[in-house]
């Protein structure tokens, strides 16, 4: 499946997706929604299908299978994210070649049903993936028993990130004010509340909230 792609893909039954007034909305990923707008426009009017959905720049949560109308302001494209959506990012930088800062954000979105999400890195630059040289993990959000984990590393690529930042939206109320636990291959860590940090350890990786 595209990693881009029209809303037509995943909501094939659902008619508004194919309203004129829509069509440029597309997905990206598994949990992203985007919009694009017009510049000279303040507004928008977004179709957001079934399901809730939050706005990646205020954490506001609307609910799907309507037409909402949003600021759209030059400096704020309306881009949506679905609960349960796994999203790593990272500081700017300028391009590809740049370090950065050695911090990965990983950033989960609570919902009520459980998702996981295939974290990737190489080189970017040549075939050394192929022979094993790439930095693959398996991350894991499962509400029912309130754990985030990262699988083990796979391959032999060294990441660029020495940290990971873990970002926390809408778990208003489900944390009790802080996360429990982490444990990095079974040894817990200290922590304070829920802007957590810790190293980005190649072991497998479990936090409790």
């Amino acid at each position: 499946m595209p990693v881009s792609r029209t809303l037509a893909v995943n909501y094939t039954q659902d008619e508004k997706v194919f309203d004129v007034k829509y069509q440029n909305q597309f997905l990206f990923g598994d949990a992203i929604l985007v919009a694009p707008v017009e510049s000279t426009k303040q507004t928008a009017e977004v179709y957001l299908p079934a399901g809730d959905w939050y706005r990646l720049s205020s954490g506001e949560k609307f609910a799907g299978g309507l037409a909402v109308l949003v600021a759209a302001p030059l400096t704020d494209l309306p881009v949506f994210i679905k609960p349960g959506g796994i999203v790593p990012m990272q500081h700017v930088i300028q391009s590809t070649n740049e370090q950065g800062d050695g911090i990965l954000e990983l950033h989960i979105w609570y919902g009520k049903e459980a998702n996981s999400f295939v974290y990737y890195e190489d080189d970017g630059s040549s075939y050394a993936y192929q022979k094993g040289a790439y930095y693959k993990r398996k991350i894991s959000f499962d509400p029912a028993k309130k754990q985030i984990s990262l699988a083990a590393v796979e391959g032999s690529f060294i990441s660029k990130y020495t940290k990971i930042a873990l970002v926390l939206h809408g778990f208003e109320g489900k944390t009790k004010g802080k996360m429990k636990k982490i444990d990095v291959n079974g040894k817990a860590l200290e922590m304070t509340d829920n802007a957590v940090s810790f190293p980005n350890s190649s072991e497998t990786i479990k936090i409790d909230f």
